[in-house]
């Protein structure tokens, strides 16, 4: 049966809609099996076609209804898209021809204004980020505490009023996305696995180990240069760019002699240069856990838990309840003779296999030039004069104290210091007078055990003597820089230690020639013992990079409002739950955020970070490895030293482990390049690494 619809008008593609095609290609008349639709149309000049006669077999469907209306849009977003064309086409050359006819004077006014409007809109920028930060630093407890509410009130009314078609059509339009961007990126980035790179260059080697830095002479690998510097020649990581200055340590030459294996004794002081260390130190080196690596294999330094220093600042052995004495120890040991002194350290049992000749030889080096055990030889000279004076005139002898730092503004007449150095002095002290208790005092009698701050800038010299030998002050806040930044002058415990770890080749220098006395050489010469330290370098660089990852823990602790602590809201509903239902209280809140290398969060983020990669890319396509080999050219370069007897020294990779990591962290960079730059194996959508 035929039936004639009512006259309508409708609006379809000149070229979808044409008597022409619908002839050519019948089978276009029809979108679906069930259907089929005929219609005669009449075109007009703008692509509107009224329906003078149409006879159809049925009803059109739906989808042809859609498809009418898709066909509209179209047409309509195409004639639309044409118009804003035509008039911003219009308007630019109405603009660029008002442009080249203007005048210098309204030329030069033209562009004052656009400057004045550039330079308000930045002002007020300004100024309301300076409010806004104004505002929220002079804001009360209670007052951010409102607001943080607010936030979350608003934020909960969102998703609680938000119905359930909404949101599931918001996470279905969520899954669509993330599938077509999918499928986009494994067309995109599909790995063609075609390696770029030429067979007769399968091994990366690195420049010679010989780049000089400009300002301190530091030894540098060409690959380590800073490429945005005018002078490539200047490295940030030995003295940021000559702003660190600091003298070399000078050392006897007959210890030089002993780090550069060149001595009699070098051989056993290098197998035990941890045990010699402790026995001549001030302060000791203590741990929870020593894990330490010491069996036939590499020898490794491993602690596990807290790290301490701890000092006993008394002079006199302590006498137990039966009547006998301690052991002497650290620096009870510089009150002793030096004979004395030697035989203790040799017959302690951690020093067995230590022969007598190379303690003594020690001994005479740092007596004779450490400040700090001086101070133990002159508080006991000061000792034996007044007990020989208090005992020639029947009185009790007054207090004898050693104090390792002079106060600057001290009167020697009022504390009555009869005897000091650079680092330290020695007073005595009435019954009736007293002295500051912060500072560092060495009594004569009395145990006390007192705990070193990690901040404290004697910690160093009291630990490692050996590397400190004249007792020089180790790091302090308050070490200036030569050029200092804007944000501070001050340097930090990584940039000091950096700087000590640059390898100077002025550093090396010793004398063979023997002294006439017979003596030790104690010529001092320029020389940074701890690139020979051996075992012992190994330990001071877990030490310092405990107090490096402490210092960076307590500018978190004092800095809570610049890592905007307040706003991981989490962390205090979960805290406030914990403490309603065990009915305790809270302290002090520390928030460790993610940022911080190591901690569990860390740890947390990444891993969420690297599956979430997989949910949305799939599995990976590549699983590569790499692995440090100390047998590489460029570490077995940088080992080989040419001293001034015209030998070669030699280190072991163990021995300078920071050459070791710097050569595989270059390695790494550059094998890092060739995936991702170079391209070797196609186009990487993700990646993920862990050293």
């Amino acid at each position: 049966m035929l039936r004639k619809p009512s006259r309508k008008k409708y609006n379809f593609n000149r070229q979808d809609s044409s008597q022409e095609n619908l002839e050519e290609n019948p089978a276009n008349e029809v979108s679906d099996q069930n259907q089929d639709l005929g219609t005669v149309f009449q075109e007009n000049r703008f692509n509107q076609v009224n329906v003078q006669e149409t006879f159809s077999l049925a009803r059109p469907t739906r989808a042809a209804k859609t498809r009418c209306l898709q066909n509209l849009t179209r047409i309509i977003n195409e004639e639309t898209s044409y118009d804003l064309n035509v008039l911003q086409e219009h308007n630019r050359l109405r603009a660029s021809q008002r442009v080249a006819s203007e005048s210098d004077e309204l030329r030069e006014q033209r562009l004052g204004d656009l400057g004045r409007r550039a330079s308000h809109r930045v002002a007020t920028e300004k100024y309301q980020r300076r409010r806004a930060s104004e505002n929220l630093a002079s804001e009360s407890n209670e007052v951010r505490e409102q607001r943080l509410e607010d936030l979350r009130l608003r934020a909960s009314h969102r998703v609680a009023t938000g119905s359930d078609a909404q949101r599931e059509h918001r996470l279905e339009e969520q899954r669509r996305r993330d599938i077509r961007r999918r499928r986009a990126i494994e067309s995109n980035y599909l790995p063609t696995y075609k390696c770029t790179v030429n067979a007769d260059q399968l091994y990366h080697a690195l420049g010679s180990f010989e780049v000089l830095c400009i300002h301190c002479g530091a030894l540098h690998f060409p690959e380590e240069r800073v490429s945005n510097r005018i002078n490539r020649n200047s490295f940030s990581d030995c003295c940021l760019h000559g702003r660190i200055l600091i003298e070399p340590p000078k050392v006897p030459n007959e210890l030089v002699r002993l780090f550069l294996k060149r001595h009699p004794h070098s051989e056993e002081f290098h197998k035990k240069i941890r045990n010699i260390n402790a026995s001549f130190a001030l302060a000791s080196f203590n741990v929870e856990d020593d894990r330490t690596i010491n069996s036939r294999g590499i020898y490794s330094f491993i602690v596990c838990g807290q790290v301490y220093h701890k000092m006993n600042m008394v002079a006199h052995p302590t006498q137990n309840d039966e009547g006998v004495f301690e052991r002497p120890l650290y620096g009870q040991l510089y009150f002793l003779d030096p004979d004395d002194a030697v035989n203790e350290r040799v017959n302690h049992p951690l020093n067995s296999g230590i022969s007598s000749s190379l303690m003594e030889l020690l001994e005479y080096i740092i007596r004779a030039r450490n400040g700090y055990v001086q101070g133990y030889r002159m508080m006991r000279d000061v000792e034996e004069d007044i007990n020989r004076l208090s005992s020639a005139q029947c009185i009790s002898p007054p207090y004898v104290k050693l104090l390792f730092r002079q106060p600057e503004q001290a009167d020697r007449e009022r504390y009555n210091i009869p005897v000091c150095n650079e680092v330290c002095a020695v007073f005595t002290l009435n019954a009736d007078q007293s002295f500051p208790d912060n500072e560092m005092i060495v009594h004569q009698r009395n145990k006390n055990i007192v705990y070193l701050k990690k901040i404290h800038k004697r910690v160093e010299p009291f630990t490692y003597p050996l590397f400190y030998l004249a007792g020089t002050d180790g790091y302090s806040v308050d070490l200036p820089l030569q050029t200092p930044y804007a944000c501070r002058n001050h340097l930090t415990r990584l940039e000091l230690a950096q700087y000590r770890l640059s390898f100077r080749p002025e550093c090396i220098k010793f004398s063979m020639d023997a002294t006439l006395t017979g003596r030790p050489d104690l010529q001092e010469i320029p020389f940074n013992a701890l690139h020979f330290g051996g075992r012992l370098f190994q330990q001071y660089l877990v030490d310092t990079n405990i107090r490096v990852e402490r210092d960076r823990i307590q500018w978190i602790k004092y800095n809570q409002n610049k890592i905007l602590a307040e706003q991981y809201m989490g962390v205090t509903r979960l805290i406030n739950e914990l403490t309603e239902k065990t009915n305790a209280t809270v302290g002090e809140k520390i928030i460790l955020p993610s940022s911080f290398l190591g901690s569990t969060w860390y740890y947390t983020k990444i891993f969420d970070d690297a599956m979430a990669i997989v949910r949305r890319l799939g599995s990976p396509n590549l699983f590569i490895t790499m692995s440090s080999n100390p047998n590489w050219s460029e570490i077995k370069q940088a080992f080989q030293m040419n001293l001034e007897d015209r030998t070669i020294l030699e280190q072991l990779p163990q021995s300078c482990p920071n050459i070791v990591a710097r050569v595989a962290k270059l390695k790494f960079d550059q094998m890092f390049e060739d995936l991702d730059k170079k391209q070797i194996f196609g186009k990487i959508a993700a990646f993920v690494y862990t050293i």
